[in-house]
């Protein structure tokens, strides 16, 4: 569903999900949440777009990053 990698598109992305989801759609609000977590993992749309993943039901599951041991 991502059109471009441009960081500006991930608003459009949530207000999307939202609306999607408003109408019970549930299924075009899951890939618009998914495209922010898949696309734009940096941004703070990140943390949100996942909160609502998990109101809808879907597990997540994030990269976990490595610990370093000395």
């Amino acid at each position: 569903m991502l059109i471009a990698s441009d960081a500006s598109l991930a608003p459009l992305y949530y207000k999307a999900g939202n609306l999607y989801k408003a109408r019970e759609y549930k299924s075009e609000a899951i890939d618009c949440y998914q495209t922010i977590l898949e696309n734009f993992g940096d941004t703070a749309l990140a943390p949100k777009a996942l909160k609502e993943l998990n109101s809808l039901g879907v597990k997540v599951n994030l990269p976990q990053t490595p610990t370093v041991t000395e």
